[in-house]
């Protein structure tokens, strides 16, 4: 396998999440849509602190996913989730294609 194969499966193909017992209660006590948030927040996810104006957005495309029962597309590659101080900010490098192994 070559290195642009490795890249393209770390991407594109990751097994499905399994909700541990801890993640059933958040799920049961604060709903789905504050459980998805709170996951897409954690500090693992982005450099800073975002907005409130981001992270409004954020909450409103959620809701709207998960009450149209839709999947939830977010562009994490610029913004608030990138280190601002990163020589390659705005734009793309290898830690978004890290992490969007790690997240998918």
């Amino acid at each position: 396998m070559n290195t642009n194969d490795y890249l393209k499966d770390l991407v594109s193909y990751k097994s499905d999440y399994k909700l541990t017992t801890a993640d059933k209660k958040a799920i049961q006590f604060e709903g789905i849509q504050k459980y998805i948030y709170n996951k897409l927040n954690s500090n693992k996810f982005k450099a800073t602190k975002t907005s409130e104006d981001y992270d409004k957005t954020v909450k409103e495309k959620i809701d709207y996913c998960v009450n149209q029962d839709t999947p939830i597309h977010i562009d994490l590659s610029t913004g608030a989730t990138k280190n601002p101080n990163a020589p390659t900010a705005p734009g793309i490098d290898w830690a978004e294609v890290f992490n969007i192994a790690f997240i998918r």
